[in-house]
């Protein structure tokens, strides 16, 4: 009896081939569903422009958002009735048309003694709030034969109010860079004088390019070196020295500490000669 072998089932892969019909079919189904996307975002968008635009154009139309008030913080010599005269708007005006950014900006501009203005809207109370910060002179210059008010950041200001009742010094100086170096100065001398600070009237370079400081009582005291690090062991010298001076003489014209700056433990006083 013959027996036949069985040959073993072939385990090759299938392949399916796509005709053209096919590829053609694919590539059209993927171009629609792109396009559909497309479209669905276009429409999305033309909704969401749509509805922004109805809704400003009702709240600019709406008698609902018409400011009420305009409140100003932050007066000290500025009066609430100039500010108030300079925005460019006024009750009565949509709460939303008016450009605050703007008006921040422009008031600004026209008063240079705010050191910052900021604007807000108060929905529920229907008010526009002008928050102010004002200057604080720091020191006083001569500006076309006016005594005008510096900051810290070296901004010319007019004085306003008690402004010119404050004790602070007068800058003397030639160039922008000496009143710059001067304010430098003070900055960093004031938190080390503060019951001094009020009786120093002047302050300017000396002959050497040294600080000089004219005291209330007319003494002149030669601080030196402005850059020097110090401060504070030189400013307790200079207080008792000057306090000690005041006690054995009844006038003083000057007070040099600039012999300190050269690691010399010497303080030089000239007492005032007195008419006979």
């Amino acid at each position: 009896m013959l027996k036949v072998k069985r040959s073993k089932t072939s385990k090759r892969r299938r392949y399916v081939r796509y005709t053209n019909l096919d590829r053609k079919s694919r590539a059209s189904y993927v171009n629609l569903k792109f396009f559909s996307k497309v479209f669905l975002f276009a429409v999305l968008l033309a909704a969401v422009v749509f509805s922004y635009n109805f809704t400003v154009s009702y709240i600019y139309a709406s008698n609902k958002f018409l400011i009420e008030d305009i409140d100003v913080k932050g007066c000290n010599n500025v009066t609430k009735t100039e500010i108030r005269e300079l925005v460019p708007f006024k009750v009565g005006d949509n709460l939303f048309k008016v450009n605050l950014s703007k008006a921040e900006k422009e008031i600004q501009k026209c008063k240079p003694e705010l050191k910052n203005i900021s604007m807000s809207r108060n929905l529920l109370s229907k008010k526009i709030i002008i928050s102010l910060k004002e200057r604080t002179p720091e020191a006083f210059i001569l500006r076309d034969n006016e005594i005008t008010g510096l900051d810290f950041d070296n901004k010319p200001f007019a004085l306003r109010g008690n402004m010119f009742d404050m004790k602070v010094p007068v800058l003397k100086y030639s160039t922008l860079q000496e009143r710059t170096g001067l304010l430098s100065f003070i900055k960093v001398f004031k938190p080390y004088v503060k019951d001094l600070m009020p009786r120093i009237s002047e302050v300017k370079y000396g002959e050497a390019e040294d600080i000089v400081l004219l005291l209330d009582n007319e003494i002149l005291v030669f601080w030196g070196d402005p850059k020097e690090k110090d401060i504070n062991e030189k400013v307790k010298k200079m207080k008792i020295v000057l306090e000690d001076s005041l006690k054995r003489y009844n006038a003083v014209d000057y007070i040099d500490l600039t012999l300190l700056d050269e690691n010399k433990n010497k303080i030089i006083v000239k007492p005032a000669i007195q008419p006979v």
